[in-house]
């Protein structure tokens, strides 16, 4: 079970609110592969006609502790800081992060933004404890992962990556 989270004020302050549950029906090694499809799964992130950013907060033993769609922007940008993504780490304990965004044009390739954003996140991690442990973009041909330096194939349910991941031990 993963929650997706957003944050609504309550008496002037930022507070969690749970706006979905995501029944995962196994648990095991997380890798890009199952982090991809578990987003194009529950929020057809690969589908998504403007870009959107989301990021899965994780506990130390890198497990999804929630998910929080951070910004949702226009075709070809979606602005987001560091600030708002850290916040919603704090706000559930998280000692790491996974952020992922789409590509609606379907090019896999990172711009300077992507680029840019992926190093201050990295140095604001260091900061504060909080670490990014990948850095992906998604579009409707596939999937790439920043910190694997890799392309990815998605042609299998999550169930079926987690099961081979937890197979290969």
């Amino acid at each position: 079970m993963i929650a997706q989270y957003t944050l609504e004020l309550r008496n002037g302050l930022p507070s969690l609110v749970t706006e979905k549950i995501h029944y995962i029906s196994e648990k095991g090694y997380i890798n890009s592969e199952t982090v991809i499809q578990l987003l194009n799964d529950t929020l057809r992130l690969n589908r998504k006609a403007e870009e959107h950013v989301v990021m899965l907060a994780l506990n130390t033993a890198l497990d999804i502790i929630g998910i929080f769609p951070i910004s949702h922007g226009s075709l070809n940008e979606s602005h987001c800081r560091g600030r708002e993504i850290f916040q919603r780490a704090f706000l559930v304990g998280a000692n790491g992060m996974i952020l992922a965004h789409n590509h609606p044009s379907g090019h896999l390739e990172p711009s300077k933004e992507d680029l840019a954003r992926k190093e201050e996140l990295q140095q604001l991690g260091k900061l504060m404890g909080i670490y990014l442990h990948d850095f992906l973009i998604v579009s409707t041909t596939g999937a790439k992962s920043l910190m694997d330096c890799k392309s990815i194939s998605i042609h299998t349910s999550a169930r079926e990556v987690t099961r081979t991941a937890l197979e290969r031990g």
